[in-house]
């Protein structure tokens, strides 16, 4: 698998070929706090740069996520949408879809980049 990537909304992705598995990163599930739902996108959808694909919803907040590229969903993470608290467990496995993408946005980190621009 290659190097993790991240967006500046705490969406990490890993790419391979045409395919992205995308999920959210340890950041995100600890400011969002024990998720309770994950409401996921169905398989097929379209998804934009900078739109909405999927949410997540812990007693603190309903929290859109952010598409970090342009490309189709092909398959979601159904266990995780049954116990959103894996995402909590383990953020990096409970990975939460996979798209065939035509685009990545611009400006994404390396995990060493996030991790800074996240600690300082």
């Amino acid at each position: 698998m290659s190097e993790r990537l991240v967006s500046d909304k705490h969406i990490w992705l890993t790419v391979e070929g045409n395919r992205a598995t995308v999920g959210i990163t340890d950041y995100a599930q600890q400011q969002t706090g024990d998720l309770e739902f994950i409401n996921l996108p169905k398989i097929g959808q379209q998804v934009t740069i900078g739109e909405s694909f999927a949410d997540i919803e812990s007693l603190k907040a309903i929290v859109p996520l952010i598409s970090p590229l342009d490309g189709t969903v092909v398959e979601t993470h159904a266990e995780v949408a049954k116990q959103p608290t894996r995402v909590n467990d383990n953020p990096y496995d409970a990975w939460l879809v996979k798209f065939e993408f035509t685009r990545l946005q611009d400006n994404l980190l390396t995990e060493a980049e996030y991790r800074n621009k996240t600690h300082s």
